[in-house]
């Protein structure tokens, strides 16, 4: 094989690894707080919150329960 057809190969592959996971995003302590309040006071669903905030189910979780333990100086 010769050599220019192995580098042009080696370019176009695929990217090892977590090539195509996402990137995670920070959210701000009045972020998290509205996700909270929006589900424990309003009354309104952890999925829809989920959907409409674009957060993960787990980390609505996570900051339930730091509000939880710690209230808003928990998040």
């Amino acid at each position: 094989m010769n050599e220019e057809v192995v580098a042009e190969k080696k370019r176009n592959s695929p990217p090892r690894g977590a090539g195509g996971a996402k990137t995670s995003r920070r959210f701000t302590v009045a972020e998290k707080l509205k996700a909270v309040r929006l589900h424990k006071e309003e009354g309104i669903g952890i999925a829809l919150v989920c959907r409409e905030l674009n957060v993960s189910k787990s980390s609505l979780g996570l900051w339930q329960q730091a509000y939880r333990l710690g209230g808003e100086a928990g998040l």
